[in-house]
C-alpha cells in the first residue's frame, strides 16, 4: 500500500449539496435533475475541484481505502453581533443550524471525485468532519485525504 497523503484548503462559503428536483429542458421540455441550489452549488464546487486539483499536482490518485478530515468554517451571521461588531454574549460557539455537516460533506466529496482525486468517494472508509465558525479564519473548508495507514 503506498502512504500518500494531501491536505488543502478551498476558500469561500462551504455550500451544502442537498436534494435533487425535476425540472424541464426549456427547448425540449423533457424532465431533468437539477440540485435545489445549483446557482452557488456549482462555483463552490468548481472551488473544491481548483484546489484539489493543485494540492493533487504531483500525487497519484488515491486507489485504496482512505480517511478524510473535513472541517468546515463558517461565516457567522450577522444578528450574532452588536452594532459595534463585537460578538453578542449570546452568540453560539459553534454553528449547531443549516447547513447539515453531511450534505457540505456531499458537495466536497463530489469534487473530490471530478478533481480525479480518487475514482470515487467511496474509498473514503474513515471520516472526521466538524464545522465551526469562520471567527479566526476565512469562510471555507479544510480537507485532509490520506491512505487509510497514513496518520493524519
Amino acid at each position: 500500500m503506498s502512504e500518500q497523503k494531501v491536505a488543502f484548503w478551498a476558500y469561500g462559503v462551504p455550500v451544502p449539496q442537498g436534494s435533487k428536483k425535476i425540472g424541464r429542458n426549456p427547448a425540449t421540455g423533457r424532465p431533468l435533475l437539477v440540485d435545489d441550489n445549483d446557482k452557488v452549488l456549482k462555483p463552490w464546487r468548481e472551488t473544491v475541484d481548483f484546489f484539489a486539483r493543485r494540492a493533487m499536482r504531483r500525487l497519484e490518485r488515491f486507489e485504496g481505502p482512505v480517511r478524510v478530515e473535513l472541517t468546515f468554517y463558517m461565516p457567522r451571521p450577522q444578528s450574532h453581533y452588536k452594532k459595534d461588531r463585537t460578538l453578542k454574549a449570546s452568540a453560539p460557539a459553534w454553528p449547531a443550524a443549516k447547513p447539515d455537516i453531511d450534505k457540505l460533506e456531499r458537495s466536497v466529496f463530489d469534487s473530490l471525485t471530478s478533481a480525479g482525486l480518487w475514482a470515487d468517494d467511496a474509498r473514503a472508509v474513515k471520516v472526521e468532519k466538524s464545522k465551526q465558525y469562520a471567527d479566526d479564519h476565512d469562510p471555507g473548508v479544510f480537507v485532509v485525504v490520506a491512505d487509510l495507514g497514513v496518520a493524519l
